[in-house]
């Protein structure tokens, strides 16, 4: 049976679904502090993450110490162009803010979680999600993805 789902076309030849609200954790989702969003993702926008995000997945950070994982958190923000943080709370483990986008102007609106996990390691999760529009056309993804890789040169031996 195939979905409903409008789908986006994308240069590449892909398709991304019409969602403009991403997280690496579907069940536990990040929350948002400065701004009104919805708390959760609707089963629909959960399936069509999973169906075409699977790659956008929590960091898990083994022997580590939460605020240490903060601090990297922080400095690969630092990093991302156009980003402004209204919420940085070392001490709860959450970064808020506003990322802007190049082109448009757009404001989306960003969270990540670190938190303690089992076996003295620290897990982190991301939320991106658009304010204008019903689809993002797969650029809270490609935030999420981006923001993880400079998160792991930060993470680095050397970094920490």
């Amino acid at each position: 049976r195939q979905s409903a789902t409008a789908q986006q076309p994308m240069g590449s030849g892909e398709s991304k679904p019409s969602i403009n609200d991403i997280s690496t954790n579907l069940e536990e989702v990040p929350q948002f502090r400065a701004r009104r969003i919805p708390e959760t993702l609707s089963d629909h926008f959960k399936a069509e993450i999973r169906r075409a995000y699977a790659d956008v997945q929590p960091l898990r950070v083994d022997n580590a110490q939460v605020g240490t994982v903060f601090d990297a958190v922080v400095r690969a923000a630092r990093r991302m162009r156009r980003w402004k943080f209204t919420v940085e709370d070392r001490d709860g483990g959450h970064l808020e803010g506003v990322a802007t986008t190049a082109v448009m102007r757009f404001k989306d609106d960003f969270v990540v979680r670190v938190q303690a996990a089992d076996g003295n390691a620290v897990v982190v999760d991301m939320r991106s999600r658009s304010r204008l529009g019903s689809s993002d056309f797969g650029a809270n993804a490609k935030r999420i993805l981006a923001y993880f890789a400079l998160l792991r040169e930060e993470l680095a031996p050397q970094n920490v």
